[in-house]
């Protein structure tokens, strides 16, 4: 539970900025994702999540941040090949089951991928049928995935070796409640979180530890590198590493954050002449001053203490319309466009209880 009653009475809540996003966004969609059920039976302590795979745009991301958390490990251990990427990709291609999309979302699946390739990739099966030597088989994976790392390593591969030291990758904190960044008379606020990357990097005599997170849209538009700012993700980053390192000994400068974008889609000619082709990837650079860095800590103990109370009234206010229709709508929107009397059916039939997603668990620290 991500909630704990501490000896003082006040409410220790362990949260993370995908839950704090869905509290700001709908109270009632906050309640049917993280709240778990109190009913006693096989569901009780579990949440509500639509039935069926997530999308393919979701899914590629996933399989995108993988294959990142590959590249910068071999990054750190001073491995970093193509050879070695382009296998990983392949190999994650695979395992994320992505085929399957083929079949259950063909238009978005064929946007991105073009014909088939033979790759290479590592195999820890001794007995498995496509083995052509120790340990390796072949396998026919779509070119889409497999351009895609190869253009990220084309771009990137070089000036990360000179200027970026992995410090960690997937490295999550906060799932035992220490990372305090706020507290009252009724709660208190600890953050947990899983940055995708946490690099050093030093320019100009400041040594700077930075946080990186993966992300995929379908293109690299002219406004991208706004809609990060302001984020719930990256301030709240910032502080936790802040609060990390002090307590290690280390006096890193901590104020500012990579956000790492990639397409999925191939950049298309540019419609007018002269115009330069958007490009494949972009990194962009957010920084925070400490007011800002204050500003969300008051603004995250201010949702926080509401939560309190919607938990403790049992009141969760639906949230505007754009909440229930925005984008692809809501995962809930089949439950509040029926009477209450109709909801238990429409919850049988096409949800499923499951347990609390957690951003990761104290063996993967």
């Amino acid at each position: 539970m991500f909630v704990q009653i501490q000896p003082d009475g006040r409410w220790l809540f362990k949260i993370d900025h995908h839950m704090r996003t869905t509290y700001e966004t709908c109270h009632l969609k906050f309640k049917y994702a993280h709240v778990p059920s109190v009913l006693e039976g096989v569901n009780f302590g579990k949440v509500l999540r639509r039935k069926g795979r997530s999308g393919f745009k979701m899914e590629v991301g996933s399989w995108w941040s993988d294959v990142m958390q590959e590249y910068y490990q071999a990054l750190a251990r001073r491995e970093l090949t193509k050879p070695f990427v382009m296998a990983a990709a392949a190999k994650l291609w695979v395992e994320h089951k992505m085929e399957d999309y083929k079949v259950t979302d063909p238009d978005n699946f064929g946007m991105f991928g073009g014909d088939y390739t033979e790759v290479e990739i590592p195999c820890g099966t001794p007995e498995c049928p496509k083995n052509i030597g120790p340990n390796v088989h072949k396998v026919n994976v779509l070119a889409g995935p497999m351009v895609m790392a190869s253009q990220y390593f084309d771009a990137f591969a070089s000036a990360d070796t000179q200027t970026w030291k992995v410090i960690s990758t997937e490295a999550g904190f906060g799932i035992g409640g220490d990372v305090v960044i706020a507290e009252n008379s009724r709660v208190i606020v600890g953050l947990v979180g899983r940055p995708d990357l946490i690099i050093l990097e030093e320019s100009g005599g400041v040594a700077r530890a930075m946080p990186v997170d993966h992300k995929t849209k379908d293109r690299i538009k002219y406004d991208t590198a706004r809609q990060w700012k302001p984020h719930y993700q990256f301030p709240g980053y910032i502080i936790a590493l802040q609060n990390l390192l002090h307590k290690a000994g280390h006096d890193y400068t901590v104020d500012r954050c990579v956000v790492n974008i990639a397409a999925r889609l191939l950049p298309s000619e540019p419609r007018k002449a002269g115009k330069a082709r958007a490009p494949r990837f972009l990194r962009v650079h957010l920084s925070y001053t400490q007011d800002e860095l204050n500003e969300y800590q008051r603004d995250t103990l201010d949702c926080v203490t509401e939560l309190r109370r919607s938990i403790e009234q049992n009141h969760w206010r639906r949230g505007s319309e754009f909440a229930c229709h925005a984008y692809n709508g809501c995962d809930y929107r089949q439950l509040c466009t029926r009477s209450p009397n109709e909801r238990p059916i429409v919850e049988q039939s096409e949800y499923v209880r499951v347990e609390p997603w957690v951003p990761y668990t104290e063996e993967e620290t």
